[in-house]
């Protein structure tokens, strides 16, 4: 069977970027259209249509910030008080706190008035960026239980405590990214909705949280470019996503539509059927009725993927299609990568990925053979590339880090360029 490529090319920046799509419900979902530039923070207000949940604007209140390349300290990108990170996209974005190791269920909630409302029983794609930031951390935690609540009236936070409401969508794996990641969702609504709220809707004891970055025990998201959107869904015979007989790794492949010319395609991929990651943008379509094949060499043994083609046509319609659940191979218990950076300074992280709830242990042996540092880290499912400190008064050098995860261990080589 010959293999095509599909392809006028397309640089891919996100998906809420690289597509034209049709208009969404929080048009000002990139924090650029403001009152006034932030002076200082929890002014998420001064952004049009949106506000938190108790009008106030600093402590004891639970107070979201606004971030803009042309504010003032601290919150001026990208350089702010609450870590060092540009706009996703444009000039401005916001940010909140999901999880305070200093105040129990402390927590901050972005409201939103929806332009429109929702439609009963209308399909709706939901979409934002995350970022942790990339240094200066304002706190040093990623969390689980980022939430999209929709209500028909704007929900009211009595100081800073936990809002008592179930959101539709919720990411329940711990979070932490030092670059703009993106999340997406679909839902069908089922009240006229004009309003939504974005925060941890769940309290400290079910909430999970473990430290990546030096800062404070908080857990604090920057968020850009959050977009409500109408969706259809195709039907199975539409859009043939489906598995190959590939044993040695997880290949795709559907049939491009014969009356696709011009649509725009994306592969997207989930764990839990709610949260979807982009996994490769196919650019446009010349070429209907072409068979296209993806190898996802991101995809680990063992696990269950849903995978999903999302499409925008030439008029700016979205739609996706059946989910298809893949996998190959046998389970792993983790995935792990390389040490940085490297050289080290003063903290170091490993790229790792676990399958399964354990401890990551790291026995940091010098050239001589002597253990200079030892330390266990409890690795959460969905927690990702743990960090470690060197002790005080290491010296320069070459070391090798053992780690030990489950009954397996393996080794790398690090530098440590300075003393400390």
């Amino acid at each position: 069977m010959k293999r095509y490529a599909l392809l006028s090319a397309v640089i891919f920046l996100g998906f809420a970027c690289s597509l034209a799509q049709s208009p969404s419900l929080v048009s000002n979902g990139g924090f650029e259209t403001l009152t006034g530039f932030p002076t200082a923070q929890g002014e998420l207000h001064r952004a049009s249509g949106w506000s938190n949940c108790n009008g106030q604007t600093t402590w004891p209140y639970g107070s979201p910030d606004l971030f803009h390349n042309s504010a003032l300290a601290p919150v001026k990108l990208p350089n702010t008080v609450a870590g060092n990170v540009g706009a996703f996209e444009g000039t401005g974005c916001a940010g909140f706190i999901t999880s305070n190791g200093l105040v129990p269920d402390f927590r901050e909630y972005m409201s939103y008035h929806l332009d429109a409302p929702m439609v009963v029983g209308q399909a709706y794609t939901i979409e934002f960026h995350l970022n942790n930031g990339n240094s200066n951390w304002y706190g040093n935690r990623g969390s689980s239980g980022i939430g999209v609540a929709f209500t028909l009236a704007q929900p009211v936070q009595i100081l800073h405590s936990v809002l008592p409401i179930i959101p539709q969508i919720e990411i329940t794996t711990i979070v932490h990214h030092t670059t703009w990641t993106a999340y997406s969702f679909t839902y069908t609504a089922t009240q006229p909705y004009q309003y939504l709220t974005i925060g941890n809707f769940r309290n400290d004891f079910d909430t999970q949280f473990a430290t990546f970055t030096t800062g404070q025990d908080i857990a604090y998201y920057f968020l850009d470019l959050m977009a409500i959107q109408e969706v259809a869904l195709l039907p199975a015979e539409e859009l043939t996503l489906h598995q190959t007989d590939n044993t040695q790794s997880l290949e795709l492949t559907w049939q491009v539509p014969s009356d696709a010319f011009g649509d725009q395609y994306l592969l997207e991929r989930s764990l839990d059927q709610q949260s979807y990651a982009s996994v490769h943008d196919f650019g446009t379509a010349e070429n209907p009725g072409a068979d296209v094949y993806f190898n996802d060499t991101d995809a680990r043994a063992g696990v269950n993927y849903y995978y999903r083609l999302r499409a925008v046509t030439t008029n700016g319609q979205l739609k996706f299609s059946p989910l298809v659940e893949a996998s190959y191979g046998a389970a792993e218990q983790f995935v792990a990568g390389e040490v940085y950076p490297n050289p080290v300074q003063s903290r170091f992280s490993l790229a790792f990925e676990a399958v399964e709830e354990g401890k990551l242990t790291l026995s940091l042996i010098d050239a001589a053979g002597r253990i200079v540092m030892q330390t266990a880290q409890d690795i959460m499912v969905g927690q990702s590339d743990p960090s470690f400190d060197l002790p005080t008064g290491t010296a320069a050098g070459v070391y090798q880090a053992k780690f030990s995860y489950k009954n397996a261990s393996f080794t790398k080589k690090i530098l440590v360029a300075q003393g400390i």
